[in-house]
């Protein structure tokens, strides 16, 4: 006779991971609980994407009120309102909570328990007291704002991305340390609301896992809009002032200081493992997170994890990706594994910095044979008549022959410029569907859009190779065209 349990799924965790794993046992009919401490939603809904991308409008329509003179529209006297600014991030958040609130599962079909859950024993969950089995567990619980060791940090007070988007006051000298995707997008939002932004960065170059041309596409514009960035800095103390926060860091070998009002501590995220006693279940961690394998199982036959809380891509759709496997695997008995072919992911600066694949850095790791397709926005006729020419696409392929008749595979792309996050997917699907250059390239792009520079690119590479002056001879000997004798430079085409 099998084991009987309280529940056919337990769910430690609701957010984006974990409700997808949630919502969709429940649909299947699965006796499920989920099992939350903090709020539903989690970091996504709580403390990331849709606060931090509510924010980043609020700035990018100041922004186009501060450039509205360049279209010749005259705007006077225009103010910021942070209050009302924070009043709408929360505002978005209420939106999107009807739809992932308690009541709204429980409604649903599924029991949602609110409190931190820990484990007694491999199949049993403790919440508030009071314990409850489950066939098959699944952790989700996130991650959050890596510590700072840095002396007096502590005492002088810092906010995190879980605090940022509710400081009291709007701070005008405002540091970040860390110059990855969360202190980056909040250092170019802030710079727009009109703060003395600086960013502390320890490594050569912000965005330091993007391709670095790409990422100091970034900077400069960050640079353009007021904002200071300190790479190859070191912050060794914080103190407490009257009037607010000395920074004393160690810059090309020098000591200097930096007295601001508040400062935003994003050097990392470290998984939400801690409460959960893992050791009582067996279940295998480490620093970076739980160990899975590519089926999302843990080393305990049973339990699985997704998200944050595994390392890796900390994502809100690599934890849907996830789910999506486990869901297979441990709820159908399916044989499935997560891929990240065609994955991509973006920092939501102005202008934007998507990827997809493999980037320049990361083919030389490998060892993967590539040539670069490029293009620029200054040479897009849409990106001209909205007056915004800064940003490029890079395409890795696969070496082509014959005019990308062999070979020719997409391997990767990185867009930097406007709208670059909405570009990325046709790269995304190509490098899904194994497609070649020459599919994108056949593939007719609407006029003028920007997504015309996707195209571009790979045709200006092709075309370097055909338009060669042994082609010309070819084509002359074979048809006999008369040919000209002093062909020109090629202008750059628009459209």
């Amino acid at each position: 006779m099998s084991q009987k349990y309280d529940y056919d799924l337990i769910v430690i965790g609701a957010g984006s991971g974990g409700l997808v794993g949630a919502v969709g046992a429940t649909k299947l009919g699965l006796r499920t609980a989920l099992v939350e401490g903090r709020s539903i939603g989690g970091d996504c809904l709580n403390y990331g994407c849709v606060p931090s991308k509510s924010l980043l409008e609020a700035a990018r329509k100041a922004k186009t009120v501060r450039k509205a003179g360049e279209a010749g529209i005259k705007v006077d006297g225009y103010s910021i309102d942070y209050e009302a600014v924070k009043a709408r991030v929360t505002a978005v958040q209420d939106t999107i909570r009807e739809h992932e609130d308690a009541a709204w599962f429980r409604n649903m079909g599924m029991d949602v328990i609110e409190g931190f859950g820990s484990f007694k024993d491999p199949h049993t969950v403790e919440v508030n007291g009071t314990t409850i089995t489950g066939k098959i567990v699944l952790l989700a619980t996130g991650s959050r704002a890596a510590p700072l060791p840095v002396k007096g940090i502590e005492e002088a007070g810092f906010v995190t991305n879980e605090s940022v988007f509710s400081m009291p006051e709007f701070p005008k000298r405002f540091a970040i340390i860390g110059g990855g995707p969360i202190g980056t997008e909040m250092a170019w939002a802030h710079c727009q609301l009109g703060a003395e932004v600086t960013v502390f960065e320890a490594a050569p170059e912000i965005l330091s896992k993007d391709d670095p041309e790409m990422a100091a596409v970034v900077r400069r514009s960050l640079e353009e809009d007021g904002g200071r960035v300190l790479c190859q800095s070191k912050v060794l103390s914080v103190e407490k002032t009257g009037s607010g926060k000395k920074i004393i860091y160690e810059r090309k070998g020098a000591e200097e200081e930096l007295e601001v009002d508040e400062i935003l501590v994003a050097v990392g995220r470290a998984p939400n493992v801690e409460k959960l006693k893992l050791e009582n279940a067996g279940v295998k961690y480490g620093r970076r997170g739980i160990e899975v394998n590519a089926s999302q199982r843990t080393n305990v036959k049973h339990i699985y994890a997704i998200g944050d809380v595994i390392g890796g891509f900390m994502f809100t759709h690599s934890a849907g990706l996830q789910a999506g496997t486990f869901i297979r695997k441990a709820i159908f008995g399916l044989p499935a594994k997560t891929s990240f072919k065609g994955f991509p992911w973006c920092t939501y600066t102005d202008p934007e910095l998507a990827n997809v694949g493999l980037n320049e850095s990361m083919a030389k790791k490998e060892g993967v044979p590539y040539v670069v397709a490029r293009a620029e926005f200054r040479d897009n006729d849409r990106a001209i008549a909205e007056g915004r020419r800064e940003g490029l696409v890079k395409v890795l392929l696969e070496p082509p022959s014959l005019f990308g008749l062999r070979g020719g595979r997409i391997l990767g792309a990185q867009i930097v410029g406007q709208h670059a996050g909405e570009m990325i997917h046709e790269f995304a699907l190509a490098i899904k569907a194994g497609a070649k250059a020459k599919d994108i390239m056949s593939t007719v792009h609407a006029y003028p859009t920007l997504s015309e520079i996707n195209k571009r690119g790979i045709s200006l590479y092709f075309g370097e190779k055909l338009f060669q002056p042994k082609t010309r001879k070819w084509l002359g000997r074979i048809f006999g065209y008369a040919g000209i004798t002093h062909p020109g430079k090629e202008k750059a085409a628009h459209g």
